[in-house]
């Protein structure tokens, strides 16, 4: 897949994962954003695709709980992520790239996983 074209994927996706936890968690997204912003001066959704590890990071401080980030990460932001490309069932390997902050990894396997589709 050209560079262009993963731009484009990843944008579909990021898309999809807004609408998805919109439909969940109304007004959730608007909120953790100005977290994310205070924190990184970016958006989460933004963030999950450049710098994964950091979305766990800021979770896990903002909620003081790895229970409670684990849950939100893989239910609100990887759940979404996998079913938009096909992969269900590959949220908990993404969860632990990103605990182990392997972003390089993490963003690799997204590729891959967009290449097959």
């Amino acid at each position: 897949m050209a560079m262009k074209e993963l731009g484009s994927a990843f944008n579909d996706i990021k898309l999809y994962i807004k609408r998805y936890i919109d439909s969940q968690v109304p007004g959730y997204i608007a909120s953790i954003d100005n977290v994310f912003l205070k924190e990184t001066g970016k958006r989460v959704i933004d963030l999950l695709f450049e710098e994964p590890s950091k979305v766990y990071q800021v979770l896990r401080k903002y909620y003081g709980s790895e229970v409670t980030a684990d849950f939100a990460t893989l239910n609100l932001f990887l759940k979404p992520l996998a079913i938009k490309i096909g992969r269900i069932g590959i949220e908990e390997q993404l969860l632990v790239l990103m605990k182990q902050g392997k972003d390089k990894e993490f963003l690799e396997l997204l590729r891959k996983c967009l290449a097959r589709q």
